[in-house]
């Protein structure tokens, strides 16, 4: 549980060494509720289950899955007074909608009631619950109605489904010709109903069925109405519904306990930050939440979540392989090292046994039809090389030796795929019929691709080295140092980056932010990467709630399209995290802060596919709820906001960056030998105070904070006893290090230092419809006592700049300076009269004060 600065107090205590009594008291899956009075027809929500699933748009009607098969559709209600016979629309009553982790309620208040809708799936079962609770002073009528479906999901279909009422199990049952298959709606609670009949003359509305439920009244009690599978079409449905019914309770308490297993299982990170709180904590229930279990395929990451669009039953619901490895990242960054392995073994599974190439998606469908025969299974050549880096990430970080022993042979043949693509030139080619990391344009290499397979190598060199295999590790290093040097020689030229080039070998410059893997790579000069880091860092680039994929200015570039000028949000935490490992923090947090707005945009917690490039509103095409969304920014919590790493066997390090509008920031839950770690960084009057908590074994940490550009180390201290530190430059950025063996119990770290000044931008909530208008810092220079600050601004009086700084006054020409804080100042620009984004060079004097 993320539980903000409740973490320590007072520099004695970490959460992991809290009682059971006092994690009692909280309550996470009620303390993440989130309550919303947008009751848009266009919003979307969903209650997962591993093995079902309630979803849709609030005012489209919803659907019903059970793996892999959507059992209905349209699933709406309408409420009428006992004895009236007019029905009112529940949406015409809709005033508000709690969002929970394990379920979600709708309300509706009418004339004389409130009627309270709860949609619930169990974790583990292939059923479903609807609950309406009504407070009235007469008896309600429930009338629901929904299309019977009983087909797989898309793009697999079974035909001839039909529907009967079994009068015994007061249920729907909905069955196919072979009775191989067979589902049911029903409740108790039914007291009326339509009756399915083959009749020419007469017509139900299309397939769609209604049945009634009686609730409310003195004394009257909830209405529920059940849905899930049947082992065949001739299964017994009223067992099944009073099966259903019956364990609700139980199921409703596991799911929510859940919760906190959840949370729980991987470390908790803390922040002063309410809404960056929320954001992180949920993101972790998301990915617990697109863990699906399929009868036929197994249990791995779902991509995401979305409402069926035409005959696609359900648009998303999909096994991708990329997203499930990029899911993983944030397993193995918050140390949730079951679930990746598992996740690990669910990709192996699927291999093509025959080349080892690894697949790229599978629909829920999949083990109920040919697969092969659709175009999706083997399609993408970059997930190969993906894997291979993600097994290597796993089990550096958790230390398991035995995965790669045991799957050895797959790894290695994995590796092989991808070395029969290397030409001459160090770099893989896209064969025909494939694609690399762009699947919208045909491309015969790419940038992406060609690192992506630098790094696989590396990755398989250590996996092989560990495995005892020496002189496969020496061939995947020279094929790693060959892919290095091609990478330089084929994608830059005259000092621009190429971002792929077609199978006829002409460039592509698209000049988008693929630029980042060649600062990943280390194989330019400092001079090339600061040029790519301050044109990326531009609102060319950069928009107030994220980064476009290519520049706004780029000819062709459309907004509104889905890779061409939109807004990711997973690449835009992947490029933050990049802006903090090459010591731009300014840009990094600015960022971070721009994909807090994403938590709230539609599913609330649930974070979309992405967003268009000039208005903030979700882009068309977008999911709802997409899974790698989600883990980017849990992983870019961890790798860069904190700088946390805890790899099996070795120190922990701990790097933050903390944002200048932030007094502290930490993590606790960490796992370390023998128990759980928690460190928390805090201001203080003199500099930055640790408080370390160890329930394990004693381990060595290495510290190394971000510093205010400027400051002067002046020292540390360990329990009080003076300790050497020392502080590493990085241009414009310096980190102080040191390092602390964190023994059993609590420790406690003062590091001290004089002057220096934090700078940053003030977050920019955004609301659908608006455009982009804060200030984009490119570059800083600080300079004795003048700080020069390159910046895109607008007119717009959140253009600002914020700087903080102890005893100082600042002053600037230009522009308006207000204090903030007892030290802390917005920098506000002159309006100019100009509209959009315009370029500054911003000096500001920074003068004794107080």
């Amino acid at each position: 549980m993320i539980l903000g600065n409740r973490l320590i107090r007072n520099g004695c205590l970490a959460l992991a060494l809290v009682s059971a009594a006092a994690l009692a008291q909280d309550d996470p899956a009620s303390r993440l509720a989130i309550h919303s009075d947008a009751t848009g027809h266009e919003r979307f929500l969903a209650v997962h289950g591993q093995r079902a699933l309630i979803q849709g748009l609030n005012g489209g009607g919803l659907e019903v899955f059970a793996f892999p098969f959507q059992i209905v559709g349209g699933l709406q209600a309408a409420f009428r007074h006992e004895g009236s016979v007019s029905l009112v629309d529940s949406a015409n009553l809709l005033r508000g909608i709690d969002y929970a982790p394990d379920g979600i309620t709708r309300t509706y208040v009418g004339t004389d009631y409130v009627v309270r809708e709860t949609l619930f799936v169990p974790r583990d079962a292939a059923a479903a619950v609807v609950t309406y609770s009504v407070e009235s002073p007469h008896p309600l009528d429930i009338v629901v109605s929904f299309n019977p479906v009983l087909d797989l999901m898309w793009p697999g279909s079974i035909g001839g489904q039909s529907v009967k009422w079994d009068e015994k199990a007061s249920a729907y049952v909905l069955f196919e010709p072979s009775m191989r298959y067979g589902a049911f709606v029903g409740s108790p609670d039914v007291d009326a109903h339509d009756k399915p009949t083959n009749n020419a003359l007469e017509s139900n509305g299309g397939r769609q069925l209604r049945l009634s439920l009686r609730a409310g009244g003195k004394g009257g009690h909830d209405a529920r109405l059940a849905f899930g599978m049947l082992e065949s079409g001739n299964a017994d449905a009223g067992a099944a519904v009073r099966s259903v019914l019956s364990s609700l309770p139980a199921a409703q308490a596991e799911q929510h306990r859940h919760v906190d297993e959840v949370l729980d299982g991987g470390i908790r990170i803390h922040t002063p930050d309410d809404e960056v709180n929320s954001m992180l904590s949920w993101a972790a229930i998301a990915l617990d939440q697109a863990w699906a279990c399929n009868p036929q395929l197994g249990c791995g990451f779902l991509a995401g979540f979305g409402p069926s669009r035409e005959a696609r039953r359900a648009q998303y619901e999909w096994y991708f392989a990329g997203d499930g490895l990029i899911a993983n990242d944030a397993m193995i960054a918050t140390g949730r090292y079951a679930r990746a392995r598992e996740e690990l073994e669910f990709i192996l599974k699927h291999r093509d046994q025959k080349t080892g190439m690894i697949w790229h998606e599978m629909s829920q469908s999949a083990g109920l039809i040919d697969w092969s025969r659709y175009p999706y299974m083997f399609v993408h050549v970059d997930i190969s090389f993906q894997f291979l880096s993600a097994v290597d990430r796993y089990v550096r970080a958790s230390g398991d030796v035995r995965f790669v022993t045991e799957n050895y042979d797959a790894l290695a043949q994995a590796y092989a795929y991808g070395a029969g693509l290397v030409g001459s030139g160090g770099y893989p080619r896209i064969p025909p019929g494939k694609e690399g990391h762009n699947e919208q344009d045909k491309l015969g290499d790419e940038l992406s691709l060609s690192i992506a397979w630098q790094h696989a190598a590396e990755s398989f060199a250590h996996l092989a080295t560990l495995a005892g295999h020496a002189e496969d590790a020496a061939r995947a290093r020279t094929a790693a140092e060959r892919a290095r040097a091609g990478v330089l020689k084929r994608y830059w030229v005259n000092g621009a980056w190429i971002d792929a080039y077609t199978p006829e070998g002409k460039p592509v410059h698209a000049h988008g932010a693929e630029a980042m893997s060649l600062i990943d790579l280390h194989v330019l000069s400092p001079e090339q990467e600061n040029g790519i880091l301050d044109q990326l860092a531009t609102a060319d680039f950069q928009t107030d709630w994220g980064m476009r994929n290519i520049p706004k200015s780029t000819p062709g570039a459309d907004p509104n399209s889905y890779a061409n000028g939109s807004v990711w949000a997973v690449h835009t935490a992947h490029v933050a995290t990049a802006y903090w490992a090459a010591h731009r923090p300014w840009t990094a947090s600015a960022m971070f802060d721009a994909l807090v707005a994403w938590n709230r945009l539609d599913s609330p917690g649930h974070i979309h596919e992405l967003a268009a490039g000039d208005i903030w509103h979700q882009q068309v095409e977008s999911v709802p709820e997409q899974t790698w969304s989600s883990s980017g920014v849990l992983t870019m919590a961890v790798d860069g906001l904190l700088g946390l790493s805890f790899p099996a066997g070795q120190a922990v390090s701990f790097s933050p960056h903390l944002p200048a509008a932030w007094d502290d920031v930490g993590a606790d839950n960490i796992p370390v030998p023998g128990g759980k770690l928690g460190i928390r960084m805090s201001r203080t009057a003199k500099g930055f105070a640790f408080d370390i908590g160890n329930s394990g074994s004693p381990i060595p940490i290495a510290l190394s904070p971000q510093l205010p550009l400027g400051a002067h180390l002046l020292g540390a201290t360990v329990e009080g006893r003076a300790v050497q530190a020392s502080v590493t430059s990085h241009g414009e950025e310096s980190h102080a290090s040191l390092d602390v063996d964190a023994v059993k119990g609590n420790t406690h770290v003062e590091l001290t230092f004089e002057g220096g000044v934090d700078i940053g931008v003030p977050r920019v909530v955004p609301v659908p419809g608006d455009t982009s208008k804060g200030a984009k810092i490119i570059k800083i220079h600080l300079a004795a006592s003048v700080l020069t600050i390159q910046a895109d601004v607008t007119d717009s009086p959140v253009s600002t700049i914020r700087i903080r700084a102890h005893g100082i006054i600042p002053t600037a020409d230009g522009a308006d300076v207000r204090r903030v804080t007892a030290d802390s100042f917005d920098i506000t620009p002159k309006m100019s009269g100009r509209s959009g984004y315009r370029h500054i060079n911003l000096v500001v004097r920074l003068a004794p004060g107080g």
